[in-house]
This record gives C-alpha cells, structure tokens and sequence, in this order.
C-alpha cells in the first residue's frame, strides 16, 4: 500500500504544497513559483519528476503569495480540476496571475472547476478531504475579508487529520466548530505563522502532534513560540527547506 505524502516547499513568504494520494493521483494546494536561489520552484521539482498532470489545483484564496507564476503554470501543466474558494475582490495591482485566476474560474486552462465552501468534500482511495470553511455567513456578511473567507482543508487519511488553510486570521477561527477540527494530527500554521492567524482556544482543541510553518524570514510577527508550546511533536518550518509529512500502510505519521 503507498503512503500518503504532502510536500511543503520553501517559497518564502507564501505557500505551496504537492500532495501525493495513495491511489496514485495528485494535488497542488496553492501555488508560488519561485525561481531566486535558495528556494524551491515547483516547476523544476514537478518537470524533474516526469509529473506533467495535476488532478486538483486547490487555490485556497487569491492573494498573490498563493497564486504566484499561475500564469505561466498552465501553460506547461495540464490541470484535470480546478477548486477555488467563492471570495471575490480585486487585486491592486492587477497581475498576470490574477488574470490567469480568473479565467480558470471561467473554466479556462483546466478540465473542469469547482467553487466550494463549508458542507463540500471529495473521496480520493482512502483519502477524504472536507472543506470546513468559508460558510454562508462569512460570505454574505464579511464578503471584504479574503483573508476569513479563505479555504480550510481537513484532509482525513488512515486516522489521522491535516489541516491546510490559507490566511484565516484570529476571529475567523471562532467560525469553525470545535468537534471539525478535534484530534487534528497535523496543522498548517494559518498565515505562514503569524501572531494575526493563532486563536490558543482553537489550537488546545486540535490537540496538535505537528505543526508546519510556510514562511519567509523571521519577524517580530511570528507565532512560532505559541505554536511550540503546543505542539506535542514539533514545529517544523519551511524556513530550512521542504517539509514532508508522510502517513504509511502502518497508520503511523512522520514529519521530516
């Protein structure tokens, strides 16, 4: 039986993760190409693997630091499904990216495309991913805040929970039920880290064994001593390079 794998790459101050599924199909939830020095394009990495389909482009909101090279993306990979969160705004400046957003979520660049929020979910082998935020409420009543009404990804494989979101602050926390996100074995720091994204009721109840941090340099702004204090297994940070969590046949996670 193959593991379950989800890279997090070193993109600085963004988010870019590659998830491998036991069935043998794939997704890229949110996208930064870079290619300075010392990081990782996900380009090269995917080009150098022979990987040419991505079955799930999973954009959690638009912001550029999570839809970074997206036009350039399409162009050398073929996309089966595109899934995007239903905030809408407009960027200042618009970019190439944000062009490239918007037409996919008109059905360009990609074979078919999915606008979800809380209640949707999809079955992948053994795999489950449920979306628990944005809600109906947030997005009729706080439709300016693309930061609240980004994705929030449960993903469910042999026992154990991950959490992905994107920048989701302190307050849009409080929408989230405790009994969706209890016994969580892995978090994404929300907001690369940041103090703006840690709500502490929220995170006891996770009752955390990892925590990955997608982010630049370190600031004053960082949340990574809170995150420490509740994390049973460690903090890992994509600061030192990709990080990979791994679920095997044996139900055991690691995180390296």
């Amino acid at each position: 039986m193959r593991d379950f794998k989800i890279f997090f790459f070193k993109v600085g101050n963004g988010h870019c993760s590659y998830v491998e599924f036991p069935n043998n199909s794939n997704a890229i939830i949110d996208l930064k190409v870079c290619k300075e020095d010392g990081y990782d394009n996900i380009v090269s990495i995917l080009e150098e693997a022979n990987i040419r389909t991505i079955d799930r482009l999973i954009i959690t909101h638009p912001h550029q630091d999570h839809i970074g090279g997206l036009c350039d993306f399409v162009d050398k990979f073929k996309i089966t499904t595109f899934i995007h969160s239903p905030v809408n705004f407009t960027p200042d400046p618009v970019t190439l990216d944000w062009d490239t957003y918007e037409d996919m979520r008109l059905g360009e660049h990609c074979e078919k495309v999915f606008e979800v929020k809380k209640g949707w979910n999809s079955k992948i082998g053994d795999t489950r991913i449920d979306y628990l935020s944005p809600n109906d409420i947030m997005l009729k009543e706080f439709s300016d805040e693309v930061n609240n009404n980004s994705l929030l990804l449960r993903i469910t494989c042999r026992g154990h929970k991950i959490l992905i979101q994107g920048d989701i602050e302190d307050d849009g926390w409080d929408w989230i039920s405790d009994s969706e996100i209890s016994g969580t074995s892995l978090l994404l720091a929300s907001h690369h880290g940041n103090k703006s994204g840690y709500n502490l009721e929220k995170i006891k109840k996770m009752n955390l064994a990892f925590v990955v941090i997608s982010a630049g340099s370190k600031t004053d702004h960082d949340a990574d001593s809170r995150y420490r204090n509740q994390a049973r297994r460690g903090v890992h940070t994509t600061r030192n390079g990709t990080v990979v969590a791994k679920i095997n046949s044996e139900n055991s996670m690691t995180v390296i």
